[in-house]
């Protein structure tokens, strides 16, 4: 037994799995119109009455032969049986893969019946992704025509789809037959991706569908992240222990829906890789950035972008840290100020440098906070010089602490509002992308301060500077000279860069409403522009 049957399990209404129960499937081989040669086939019994589906097992050949076979197949779903596919398909699924016993011999033409067999893993794989494609072309068409129960069900069945065709690769230790699937490897793939997608849409507008409202935000976060990794096995039976090829968890990427040996087989250019390697840029812009899931958007888009965004990552650390280490430097502020601006400088010329190569780089910095804390910076910097220069440093940090909290309480609402689990996974996620956007807003604040600043007012600039600077000004009637400005603020350059920088967060996460109703973590993406619907 493999762990395949408890995925396909999870998260399927008990009334379906309740009716299901009910029915089983065996291998027969039925006769040919004339009686000289059988089909293979499979029979479901149960609640005294059966369903003969004579050619899902038959060996279809190739990948045209196998496409008319699954149309076939539809036709016989759709007229010769009393629904129970149509209705219970993702639970009988299940019992399609457990497999208790192999499939009965193929008899002689001249000698006596050969009695059913219980479907193998092998076999009882084969029969449910043929009939899942037939299973969906039946329930597309009566969801098009109006069918409000085959609508409902249709997701159930995408992602039962999903999850058997990915299975090869989850599962490497199974021998699933994929070669007798659809005639061909080459003609495997497409449908697999396809079924990828189609889960994949299901997911992120789930409120569209009755029937995935119900689902925990847990739940919805395991089946996304299924899409883009192998991830861990289901739980076991109690008492038991996963079997051998079982998922090892979710750092493992699922690029391919075959083995990488298989994929290697396959003439085509997406025998080399990822078959779809727009898929993973797309998801993590459409579902893991939304919900805050940083860390697996990072994970994801890896096999594309590489090990170069570390270098960039590095450099936002040292950002992050840089009020804390100003503190050690406050005799120095001109400097210090300068040093974080270049590493700031360098950061982003690093993402800019990135993103010219790999698009999906600007995908990986959650550049809306910057952008909004650009504008927090120019509004900051029009006001009153007395920002800069306290009579102490309390209220200046009292001020950045509220800004601070202000900017965390808007993401934690906003992440529950996009459907972010409670509790510990909450508090993590949040947290990342204040951390992010901290370190966006010291460097947008280190720039502004050190190069700009300077430019447009430079009594300000003296004023950060301290006591130790000199500006130009009016040392009496008619003579211009150097004078001495008032001495800077207790704690050095740190106290106004921090609350810059908190003012710049806060700007950049309390703007996001004016980025087309996009989350603050979304690309830099204009949504009228592209030509989709808002």
């Amino acid at each position: 037994m493999t762990t395949l049957d408890r995925l396909l399990a999870e998260g399927l209404p008990g009334e379906m799995v309740a009716n299901a129960a009910a029915w089983t499937a065996v291998a027969v081989d039925f006769p040919r119109d004339g009686g000289w040669d059988t089909t293979s086939g499979v029979r479901f019994g149960g609640d005294g009455s059966s369903v003969s589906l004579p050619d899902a097992r038959e060996r279809w050949g190739d990948p045209a032969t196998a496409t008319a076979a699954v149309y076939r197949l539809a036709a016989q779903v759709r007229d010769r049986e009393p629904g129970i596919l149509r209705r219970i398909f993702p639970a009988l699924a299940v019992g399609l893969v457990r497999g208790e016993q192999a499939p009965a011999p193929a008899p002689s033409p001249s000698g006596p019946p050969v009695p059913a067999g219980r479907l193998s893993v092998e076999e009882g794989w084969l029969v449910a992704v043929r009939l899942v494609e037939a299973v969906r072309i039946v329930l597309a068409d009566a969801a098009t025509a109006g069918d409000r129960s085959a609508a409902g069900i249709l997701p159930l069945v995408h992602r039962t789809r999903f999850l058997l065709l990915w299975a090869p690769r989850r599962f490497p230790a199974v021998d699933f037959p994929v070669r007798r699937a659809f005639g061909s490897l080459e003609a495997f793939l497409p449908r697999a991706e396809q079924a990828r997608l189609d889960w994949a849409l299901d997911l992120v507008n789930h409120e569209e569908h009755p029937g995935l409202l119900s689902w925990s935000t847990e739940r919805l976060d395991a089946e996304l992240r299924r899409l883009a990794f192998v991830g861990p096995a289901p739980a076991p039976p109690p008492g038991g222990t996963p079997p051998a090829g079982a998922g090892t968890g979710w750092h493992e990427p699922l690029p391919a829906p075959l083995p990488a040996d298989v994929m290697r087989e396959i003439a085509t250019p997406s025998g080399a890789g990822d078959p779809d390697p727009g898929f993973r840029s797309w998801l993590v812009r459409e579902a893991f950035l939304p919900r805050f899931m940083l860390l697996p958007a990072w994970r994801t888009l890896r096999p594309t972008v590489g090990r170069r965004p570390l270098v960039v990552l590095a450099l936002l650390a040292m950002l992050l840290v840089a009020p804390a280490v100003a503190v050690a430097f406050d005799g120095h502020p001109v400097g210090v100020l300068r040093g974080v601006a270049a590493v700031a400088g360098a950061a982003y010329l690093a993402m800019f440098l990135l993103a010219v190569g790999r698009r999906e780089m600007t995908s990986l910095w959650c550049l809306r906070l910057p952008a909004g804390a650009a504008l927090g910076a120019v509004a900051l910097i029009s006001l009153d010089d007395g920002w800069a220069h306290p009579d102490g440093w309390a209220w200046p940090m009292i001020a950045s602490a509220v800004l601070l909290a202000t900017a965390t309480g808007y993401l934690v609402f906003e992440a529950q509002g996009h459907g972010v689990p409670g509790g510990r996974i909450l508090a993590g996620r949040v947290l990342a992308v204040v951390l992010l956007g901290f370190a966006h807003a010291v460097g947008v604040a280190s720039l502004a301060l050190a190069a700009v600043v300077p430019a447009v007012k430079p009594g300000l600039a003296s004023t950060i500077a301290g006591a130790s600077a000199t500006a130009p000004g009016v040392t009496g009637p008619g003579v211009v000279g150097l004078v001495t400005v008032d001495p800077g603020v207790a704690g050095g350059p740190a106290v106004p860069l921090t609350l810059a920088a908190s003012v710049g967060l806060a700007a950049g996460v309390l703007l996001q409403m004016l980025w087309d109703d996009r989350p603050v973590t979304y690309p830099l993406t204009h949504l009228p522009w592209r030509g989709r619907a808002r």
